[in-house]
């Protein structure tokens, strides 16, 4: 009986550090923009970096201990877009066209909304988990690029020299594909922003057809479990006080039907 105690509490403690660490992502992602703006891009992309790594351990560990909770898949949802959006906020600062990704997660978080509405599963789809990948990295290697000077100073300082990055940085902005278009865009960023918004784009479509699939199946159901009520009825209904009174906030089409006698 002691044992099954202490298990239970150590469980309890290991969920509360967990929603914890879920957490912290929502306050970095709402403390990126003071860091960024105080520090520069080379530490925005280093605490990018951390936060983002956070989120795969969460999810990773609560699964392996089962200890999953609805408060923790919560606030892996908020902190997510939090982080995701905030970083992409400042990179498009930088460079408008991040503006593009921004739009995409907003349209993503506006499905899984009317997702909620309509009472429909809509999370933790594959395409949406591989999403995360192509994100994070490229916000991590979009906010580097801000600062590759700052980058080079840090690697020289840990022991670690690479002469010739600002040279590769400058090549790829400056490159043939560049020059053809006549357009000055930074390449490196401009590769990162198609890969984010293409991953995003197949997350966005896998989410908009499970909710068409989702809501004509819910609509079949319920045709099978409900009738229209006959004109009587329906006319003594819409007449009945009571009535009004108990079902004013339902539906219409609701409100017109019953349930099917078995």
């Amino acid at each position: 009986m002691r044992k099954e105690k202490i298990i239970k509490v150590e469980k309890i403690n290991a969920k509360i550090a967990l929603n914890t660490l879920t957490f912290s992502r929502v306050i970095g992602g709402i403390l990126m923009l003071p860091i960024y703006f105080t520090y520069g891009a080379l530490t925005a992309s280093i605490t990018a970096g951390i936060l983002t790594i956070t989120d795969f351990i969460d999810g990773k560990v609560a699964r392996g201990l089962k200890i999953q909770t609805m408060l923790g898949s919560i606030l892996d949802g908020i902190s997510d877009k939090c982080l995701g959006i905030i970083c992409l906020l400042i990179l498009s600062l930088n460079n408008p066209a991040f503006m593009f990704p921004i739009a995409m997660e907003l349209g993503i978080s506006a499905i899984n909304y009317i997702a909620y509405k309509n009472e429909i599963t809509n999370k933790s789809r594959e395409l949406g988990r591989l999403k995360a990948w192509p994100l994070g990295i490229g916000i991590f290697l979009g906010l580097l690029s801000l600062d590759v000077p700052g980058l080079q100073a840090f690697l020289s300082t840990i022991g670690v020299n690479i002469p010739s990055l600002s040279s590769l940085t400058n090549y790829l902005n400056n490159s043939i594909l560049a020059t053809i278009k006549n357009v000055p865009i930074n390449t490196i960023q401009n590769y990162i922003i198609k890969t984010i918004v293409a991953f995003q784009a197949l997350a966005l479509a896998d989410y908009t057809i499970n909710v068409i699939k989702e809501k004509k199946m819910k609509k079949q159901e319920q045709s099978l479990e409900y009738e229209r009520k006959p004109i009587p009825t329906i006319a003594h209904d819409l007449l009945d006080t009571n009535f009004y009174l108990e079902n004013k906030d339902k539906p219409l089409k609701l409100v017109l039907m019953r349930k099917k006698v078995k």
